[in-house]
């Protein structure tokens, strides 16, 4: 049996309070019942969150975009790693979380790749239609 892991290292250049919110709604995770989504450590100018084992990426978006939203924050994303301990072929691939006004897009590699090697629909196709060029 193999370990997964979820990667990630991010520098968040928010102002003061709005790192102090999202230290604090870190904090209030780690509460014995559910483990801190991610680890963090603060510096004077910046906040670093990181995760070099596991973590919970839709959780610590949901605290960026919660605090993003609160203090007007400028747009902040979050490019994540997905391993594996062992060679499995279904152990690895990642993707990245945008956050713009307080709302969440995610997209993962799996998606991506399927789409990209998705036959493409031509005219000849059923319910295809034809781009004018």
């Amino acid at each position: 049996m193999s370990d997964s892991y979820t990667q990630f290292s991010l520098i968040v250049p928010w102002p003061a309070e709005a790192r102090q919110a999202i230290v604090q709604a870190l904090r209030t995770k780690e509460d014995g019942e559910s483990l801190r989504p991610c680890e963090f450590a603060e510096h004077e100018t910046k906040l670093h969150l990181y995760a070099d084992d596991n973590c919970q990426i839709d959780e610590v978006a949901t605290i960026l975009a919660t605090v993003q939203r609160t203090f007007k924050c400028p747009p902040i994303g979050i490019e994540y790693a997905m391993t594996c301990s062992k060679l499995d072929p279904d152990g690895f691939g990642g993707g990245a979380v945008a956050i713009r006004n307080g709302r969440i897009k995610t997209w993962g590699t799996g998606e991506w790749l399927a789409k990209q090697l998705a036959p493409k629909r031509t005219p000849e196709t059923p319910g295809a239609t034809k781009r004018p060029r």
